[in-house]
């Protein structure tokens, strides 16, 4: 504090004590006034002085000549407000704020007992006669030290029993009347009272040093002062305006509920200490939070002490059983019971040995201990994920799939491995706060309604070995996943991504399982990316508007058991390499502009089990070599080109229980070996050059059985007499 704000405050508290003194003496008439202090200061409008009984203080003020007060008083701020200095009165307002800021930081017991000074009891106290250290340069440390002792010893006297009568015998003014019963919810919190006092302080002294450069600028002062006259009245300004700003703010915004006593108010600080829940959401008595703090203090039967490690595990679980809607829940067993939540329904802990289980472990027990896995799949809950479960910090698997889950995904804790949330309603774009899953192994987001971008912070997860985001709303060009080098399997179907497929595919030669389908995929077959995949099992690009020919690269990639490119623009005849796929299950080329014959090396695919070529430009004879894939269940091959008649070696296909022939160009007679199907469900041979047939008896003998659901021919204009078709072609009108 400088030379001249020193001074300053000693003028106030010779004014506060001046005060004081003045009220004693006004209580005994005729009593003399000491005017060593009270013809040095100006009484305040507000002061006991101008508003009591006694003006003899007033008037000596008053009859003191001119000339000494302006000599006395030139760096004070009333002084200055005579010499008709702009900021000195905003310096003034400024010190109003601030002692506005320490009245709402009081208690009602504080203010009370400030405006309840017993001043009757006056032997104690004594005359308040105090020399300023101003009056005596030459001697300023030794006498500002007797002031500072002085003013201690009065203050300290003050403070004492015979001045806190406990709100009893003295009259508090009318502002601290208004004060005291006004709202609660209009005072500013100590925290925050504390905060602006200490910014109010910063503005009183900028703007007592730009007055100081006011008064050097009026005496003639250089250009460079002058001109820093402007700067510091502008940040005074604007500093003063915000202050007021944030003062009516806060008295109009709702008071934090303080935190309260006994077994509540411990379980509240350990929550809030823990950063598990904010203390505003734990006073709220609407809110989910208190009411699993009401259960876990008071109605929980197992009562865990405060220091008990998994009290806030326990805490958790409750906030999220009762914000999930728990009466619709499928199961719920041991629930919010005595029983230890490792022995909840959905639960599990820390493993401990259990010789009754074939593993020698168990992870499910009547007790309470860390929680590792959370697992409610179809559990019919609702409502949101809480926060809460972000800090659970042992937890490594968290599975809420299948439920009807809403809201967005809140922050989870980094140690999480396994998040699993697909099958429910959850919102929102993918979570920037992912980035901080650094051990994240497996993700599900799969149908939710998820929306954007996939940003590149999905690059830091590094240990993802599964990313399944398929069935949501996802847009964009083809996420940026160039550092997921451990990722095994990548689904992002059924969503609106677009552009072409990158080549950086090549790089993830762990993938196993690629699913690209139902989006707006453009370009050509990705084929640098794709033959890389040594590991690849399941292809599925269908659905897309990719162009071009199938490459012949089977024979790089020869673990694939499913490969769907259907429902898109390729123009090509069937690789032979693709025929090399002796472990493919599930083939489907339908959809496209594929052209040739089907080669006779389809002999070899000995495992596959569904075949579909269908709305194709395919043509020639159907190869007999067919009847040696024994496991095709589902043969479709309408809606092309073929020609010849329909191979008897069909008839070997045992386990076939659709075969579709419609639209094409098939002559000759319906084989009654296809009778002996027994498993055969759908037969379908219309629209075809097939004339002048009946349809076998066979056949007609397993639809009235019953073994046959769905049986179609040409048989509207006689082409094919059938008088068991479940539906004759073409259909009349």
């Amino acid at each position: 504090m400088s030379k001249r704000q020193q001074g300053d405050e000693l003028e106030r508290i010779q004014d506060r004590l001046n005060r004081a003194r003045t009220n004693r003496t006004s209580t005994a008439p005729g009593a003399a006034q000491d005017s060593s202090v009270t013809s040095r200061i100006r009484p305040s409008a507000g002061s006991t002085v101008a508003s009591g009984s006694s003006s003899s203080a007033a008037a000596t003020a008053q009859s003191a000549p001119a000339g000494t007060w302006e000599s006395i008083n030139i760096a004070s701020p009333e002084g200055r407000m005579k010499m008709g200095s702009p900021l000195a009165g905003l310096r003034k307002g400024l010190s109003s704020t601030r002692g506005a800021f320490s009245k709402a930081a009081s208690s009602r017991r504080i203010v009370g007992q400030d405006q309840s000074i017993n001043l009757r009891n006056q032997e104690n106290f004594g005359s308040p006669t105090f020399t300023s250290p101003i009056d005596d340069p030459s001697n300023k440390r030794t006498a500002m030290s007797r002031f500072r002792d002085e003013v201690s010893s009065r203050s300290s006297i003050m403070a004492s029993a015979p001045f806190a009568d406990e709100f009893n015998d003295a009259a508090p003014n009318a502002e601290s009347e208004e004060y005291l019963e006004s709202d609660m919810k209009n005072r500013l919190s100590p925290v925050l009272a504390s905060i602006f006092g200490a910014l109010t302080d910063c503005y009183a002294s900028i703007a007592y040093n730009a007055d100081r450069l006011y008064l050097n600028c009026a005496r003639g002062g250089g250009g460079d002062k002058c001109f820093n006259i402007a700067i510091a009245a502008a940040v005074v300004l604007g500093g003063a305006f915000g202050i007021m700003a944030l003062v009516g703010g806060s008295g109009s915004s709702s008071a934090i509920i303080p935190m309260v006593g006994g077994r509540v108010g411990a379980i509240q600080q350990l929550l809030v200490d823990a950063g598990v829940t904010p203390v505003e959401v734990l006073s709220d008595k609407d809110s989910i939070p208190y009411v699993a703090l009401d259960w876990i203090a008071n109605k929980d039967p197992a009562k865990l002490p405060t220091d008990h490690p998994a009290l806030m595990e326990r805490y958790m679980l409750a906030v999220f059983y009762y914000g999930s809607n728990p009466s619709e829940w499928s199961r719920n067993d041991q629930w919010m019971t005595e029983a230890g939540h490792c022995a909840w329904y959905g639960v599990e802990c820390v493993a401990r040995d259990d010789e009754t289980q074939e593993s020698g472990i168990t992870r499910v027990y009547d007790d309470n201990d860390a929680i590792t896995s959370i697992i409610f799949t179809g559990n019919k809950m609702t409502g949101p994920i809480p926060a809460e479960f972000g800090k659970l910090s042992n937890t490594l698997n968290l599975d809420l799939g299948d439920n009807a889950l809403t809201g967005e995904l809140p922050p989870f804790h980094e140690n999480l491995k396994y998040l699993l949330v697909p099958g429910n309603q959850i919102e929102g774009s993918f979570p920037q706060h992912f980035q901080y899953l650094t051990n994240l192994h497996g993700l599900d987001l799969s149908n939710n309604e998820m929306t954007k971008y996939i940003t590149n912070q999905i690059n830091k997860l590094t240990a993802l070995r599964t990313l399944l985001l398929s069935d949501n709303q996802f847009t964009g060009l083809f996420p940026e996943i160039k550092d997921l080098s451990m990722i095994t399997k990548l689904h992002l179907q059924n969503n609106r991504f677009n552009g072409v497929i990158p080549g950086i595919l090549r790089d993830y030669e762990r993938l196993e399982i690629l699913r690209l389908d139902n989006n707006t995929f453009t370009g050509e077959f990705p084929k640098q990316s794709i033959e890389r995949l040594k590991r690849l099992e399941y292809l599925d690009l269908s659905s897309n508007d990719l162009t071009g020919p199938i490459p012949d690269i089977f024979d790089s990639i020869r673990r694939l058991t499913v490969v769907h490119l259907q429902h898109n623009r390729f123009r090509s005849t069937i690789p032979s390499s693709m025929t090399h796929l002796s472990g493919l299950k599930s083939l489907r080329l339908d959809h496209n502009v594929l052209t040739g014959k089907i080669p006779d090396s389809v002999a070899v695919m000995a495992d596959v089990q569904h075949v579909a070529l269908n709305n194709n430009e395919f043509s020639g004879e159907i190869p007999t070599f067919i009847g040696f894939v024994d496991d095709i269940a589902y043969l479709s091959l309408k809606n092309n080109r073929f020609d010849g008649t329909i191979p008897t070696e069909i008839a070997s296909l045992f386990r076939l229980t659709h075969l579709e022939l419609e639209g094409n160009k098939l002559t000759g007679g319906i084989p009654s070996e296809l009778g002996s199907l027994s498993a055969l469900g759908k037969l379908s041979v219309y629209e075809n050059s097939i004339d002048g047939v009946t349809m076998p008896i066979e056949i007609c003998d397993k639809i009235r059985r019953g073994e046959m659901e769905e049986l179609t021919a040409d048989c509207t204009d006689n082409k094919v007499t059938c008088d068991c078709c479940t539906k004759c072609y073409p259909i009349a009108e």
